[in-house]
């Protein structure tokens, strides 16, 4: 199963564009985007899984791809 974001299409009247749409793929996994936010109108930041992926909200391009490695210790 492949992790992907779709962009749409909004038409000014507020009318979504149904046949204009982009995918882009982020990788292959069984677990689905979990956070999804617009940074500066310029980047689409999305999470899943122990990822981020950073891509350009124009080109669709994935610039970064982040891999999140946390341990966190209790005493």
């Amino acid at each position: 199963m492949h992790v992907i974001i779709l962009r749409m299409y909004v038409y000014v009247d507020g009318q979504w564009d149904f046949n204009n749409y982009h995918i882009v793929t982020l990788g292959e996994s069984s677990v689905s985007v979990r956070c999804l936010t617009v940074v500066a109108n310029q980047r689409i930041w999305c999470a899943h899984r122990n990822r981020v992926h950073v891509v350009d909200s124009e080109t669709l391009k994935i610039e970064v791809c982040c891999i999140i490695d946390v341990l966190f210790i209790c005493h």
